[in-house]
């Protein structure tokens, strides 16, 4: 839409009538004062009819005014300060209107509206508003990212920050910013006058929150994260706090909640007791939190439980993007949690892993699987500390929390991928995996739909293959583990195991030896990048050590792997079939290796006793020296034989 010239718009706006009411606006200027008059339905539903006074600006930046007048028309006219997306009717805008009197509800005096729209043609929004609010009143906007906020001032002594007036608004980078009204009808004008009017300042004017009931307690720092309404409070006795918890959530890509926090750098553990109290509303969330900053969009990572239910653990990891991950923990309150963040700067994979731990009497911690997950907070410091949401507006539910701790970690926590090895998800379907390892003993969440065919998906902990080069002769040894458990199978067929793979790619060529829940041992191996997988499989139940071989026949150059189980990690025995000659291409790696065999769920496999062991044996059934042992015809599967004390074994493979 283009304006038409207007030739009383003051000089640098654009002043025009959106959605064409039916008396067309104007406005004057004299002694520093702008009055506009305008017609216009409402800035309200889905489509708005107002006039107009802007001018484009671009990134973060203020807009402000002060409201003296305001006629009195109609059921509702509004005026005050806007930022919008374009002089489409149904644009996206960000609002704060000043209204004669609320008398819709029940509201006699003047008020301010702070008012929002998302999208093209959604519904406005009311946020939040401002009662009384006589004029003259003072009004300003902020924008700093997609984060907008609202503020008001009397008597011109600095602009408070409205409760509940700040929203994250997914806007491009330059907008319509200016001076809004409307008469509250279509067919009739009102008036309102504004001065002090600026637009495309820097957004440096401080907004300063409403203070709190109650101090906050020392050291700590408390504030309202997304500036919910009404404000949250805390109080304490000694390491015991009281949290008034605030606002409408903890979650998507924004957060609105009270937080009770400390600055901190390096690796600390945070740790407390939360105790929910009866009467709060049920979306209510309350616990622990480490925190990145205290923007509402930024990254955490956080234990929060809901009052009556379950714990739970929730992380963003990119700041703006959408929180869809959580874990739930199966302790409820009074709940003792502890937070721990991580450096882990040995191992291929330097990370800051942010852990869980629980426990029943705040001295003796047990690890919670699947709760270490790598956020990158920055490298300088970062919040921890005590967390509350309502769940709900305009309600401030109670939380106790009860010796209240920061400290340094005395030991790396047991979800930290171990020294010397990496862990990762193979394959792109599937949930995260994830693994917790306690004096050698490894519990992985085994994740992903199937190590078959041509494409694997899984959890994957490995390392280079053989692990101590100088020592393995030609490459070869041995890779082996107990697989102490399965639970929680999303199949028959959920593999748990070791595994020698040419790389982490999904269609990587490999050799693994798997425990499956009710088919017993399955060997397999894929021959070439993304071909098809063969197998071999022997009965056999948990607890079982698996164990795969790499040899190399020097005599022919042929690399041949091979399987061995056992029941008591002593006495081996050979998988009948398991010798394949096969030419994984380097670099190597090995190590335990779980799926679950359903996309949809985690499974949980237990390992202990994991151990790579340079060089090898020859493998029950190597063709002996001057003999050549073949498949004729392209058996399937193949064939295998030997000779031991003069007589032969063949194991023959083929159709006919």
């Amino acid at each position: 839409m283009v304006a038409p010239a207007d030739p009383h718009c003051p000089a640098g706006l654009t002043c025009q009538d959106i959605r064409s009411p039916g008396v067309a606006g104007s406005e004057s200027t004299a002694s520093g004062a702008i009055t506009v008059t305008a017609s216009g339905a409402a800035i309200h539903g889905t489509s708005d009819q107002f006039r107009f006074l802007s001018r484009l600006v671009t990134g973060d930046s203020q807009l402000s005014a002060t409201v003296t007048a305001q006629s009195t028309q109609n059921a509702q006219p509004q005026a005050g300060i806007m930022m919008r997306q374009s002089a489409d009717p149904t644009s996206p805008f960000f609002a704060a209107l000043a209204y004669p009197n609320d008398n819709t509800e029940g509201l006699p005096q003047a008020d301010v509206v702070i008012w929002y729209r998302a999208c093209f043609g959604c519904n406005s929004i009311e946020l939040t508003k401002w009662y009384p609010a006589v004029k003259p009143v003072s009004l300003i906007a902020q924008r700093k990212g997609n984060l907008f906020s609202a503020g008001i001032s009397f008597g011109g002594s600095g602009f408070q920050l409205i409760p509940g007036a700040s929203v994250d608004l997914d806007l491009p980078a330059t907008l319509m910013q200016g001076l809004a009204v409307d008469s509250g009808a279509t067919k009739n004008t009102g008036t309102a006058r504004f001065t002090n009017f600026s637009v495309g300042q820097p957004a440096n004017t401080v907004l300063t929150p409403q203070p709190p009931a109650d101090p906050c307690p020392g050291p700590w720092t408390c504030e309202d994260i997304g500036n919910p309404n009404p404000p949250g409070d805390t109080t304490s006795n000694g390491a015991s706090f009281t949290l008034n918890g605030t606002g409408t959530g903890i979650g998507a890509a924004s957060d609105s909640f009270h937080y009770v926090s400390q600055p901190v750098s390096g690796d600390q553990a945070l740790s407390a007791q939360v105790v929910t109290q009866a009467g709060s509303p049920a979306a209510a969330q309350e616990g622990l939190m480490m925190r990145a900053n205290d923007g509402p969009t930024s990254p955490f990572y956080a234990v929060l439980l809901n009052p009556g239910g379950a714990a739970t653990l929730r992380w963003r990891t990119y700041d703006g993007v959408a929180q869809r991950s959580k874990l739930t923990l199966g302790v409820t309150s009074p709940a003792w949690i502890q937070l721990v963040r991580y450096r882990q700067t040995s191992g291929p994979q330097p990370a800051v892993i942010f852990s869980t731990l629980t426990s029943t009497d705040g001295v003796t911690w047990t690890p919670v699987l699947g709760s270490s997950v790598a956020i990158d907070m920055g490298s300088g410091s970062y919040l921890a500390g005590m967390a509350a949401t309502a769940g709900a507006a305009r309600v401030t539910p109670p939380v106790v929390l009860n010796s209240v701790t920061i400290a340094a970690p005395t030991a790396a926590p047991p979800g930290i991928c171990p020294s010397d090895f990496t862990c990762s998800d193979i394959g792109n379907d599937g949930l995260p995996g994830n693994q917790l390892e306690l004096k050698g003993a490894v519990t992985m969440d085994g994740r992903g739909s199937d190590i078959w065919a041509t494409h694997d998906s899984f959890r994957y902990l490995y390392q280079d293959f053989p692990a101590n080069p100088a020592n393995s002769s030609n490459g070869d040894g041995t890779v082996s583990a107990r697989v102490v458990s399965q639970a929680n199978a999303g199949g028959p067929w959920m593999k748990s195991g070791v595994m020698i793979r040419s790389g982490t790619d999904p269609q990587a060529p490999y050799y693994g030896v798997f425990l499956t829940p009710a088919h017993g041992v399955v060997v397999q191996w894929r021959t070439a990048q993304a071909a098809a997988t063969n197998s071999v499989t022997v009965a056999a139940t948990a607890p079982l050590w698996l164990l795969a071989s790499r040899y190399t026949d020097t005599a022919r150059g042929v690399v041949y792997y091979s399987a061995q189980i056992s029941t008591d990690g002593v006495n081996f025995r050979y998988v009948p079939g398991s010798t394949v000659a096969l030419n994984l291409p380097g670099p190597l790696v090995a190590g335990v290796a779980s799926d679950s065999y359903n996309s949809t769920q985690l499974s949980v496999a237990s390992f202990d006793n994991l151990a790579q062991l340079p060089g090898s044996q020859p493998p029950p059934g190597l063709c002996p020296s001057a003999w050549t042992c073949s498949d004729v015809g392209g058996a399937l599967p193949s064939g295998q034989g030997g000779l031991s004390s003069g007589k032969w074994s063949e194991l023959g493979g083929g159709g006919d």
